[in-house]
């Protein structure tokens, strides 16, 4: 009796992760089709709660945006058209937060959130 409890737990496991996993794709495609960003633009957000985001370049020398304090957004047009690094910092440009790649053509929206950590959508 023990083995079928057990059993059927990891069944039920596995039925929720698959339908999680099948639900997945449907989501990010629904969302995809709906935040087409126009080619040139950054948006980056900061909801951390660790004071401000900075967004930096460093192919560009180490070039960043200006600081989006804490649950705002900003909007930068940063032209470009290949894959290029862009580093995310909080408390004002002092605490590394993560690593993604913005490239131009397709714009990004990028998320500092509690942790802290970093959502990045391309276009």
């Amino acid at each position: 009796m023990q083995s079928l409890r057990t059993l059927g737990r990891v069944l039920t496991v596995a039925a929720l992760t698959l339908g999680v996993v099948a639900a997945g794709p449907a989501v990010a495609a629904s969302a995809k089709s709906t935040s087409a960003l126009p080619a040139g633009q950054l948006i980056l957000c900061n909801t951390a709660g660790l004071g401000g985001a900075v967004a930096t370049f460093p192919g560009r020398g180490g070039w960043s945006t200006t600081v989006v304090p804490n649950n705002q957004c900003a909007t930068f047009r940063i032209s470009g058209s290949s894959n290029e690094r862009m580093d995310v910092y909080v408390n004002n440009g002092n605490r590394y937060v993560a690593t993604t790649i913005y490239n131009g053509t397709v714009g990004l929206t990028a998320q500092a959130i509690p942790g802290p950590g970093l959502v990045a959508i391309p276009g």
